[in-house]
């Protein structure tokens, strides 16, 4: 599990997300940017 803060709400909750998912929103936002 990897701690990742949200970098609109630095202030707000840590996520814990796995690295897995991770590479999956990294793969979506690619996807989404094309």
């Amino acid at each position: 599990m990897v701690p990742v803060r949200d970098s609109k709400d630095p202030s707000g909750p840590v996520l814990m997300l796995r690295p897995t998912t991770f590479t999956g929103l990294v793969e979506f936002a690619r996807q989404a940017a094309i």
